[in-house]
């Protein structure tokens, strides 16, 4: 399993991620999308 943290209080981003007012730091996303991919890359190696 795998959670993706997208912002800190310390730089405004206070609610937890299924909080109506929470926001997200979108630049995380980028290298987010690279670990999920590169993990079912992996898993496909493994399992196929």
């Amino acid at each position: 399993m795998l959670a993706l943290a997208a912002g800190s209080p310390n730089d405004g981003y206070c609610y937890p991620q299924h909080h109506p007012k929470a926001k997200f730091d979108e630049s995380a996303l980028a290298g987010g999308s690279v670990v999920y991919a590169y993990t079912a890359m992996r898993w496909l190696e493994e399992h196929s």
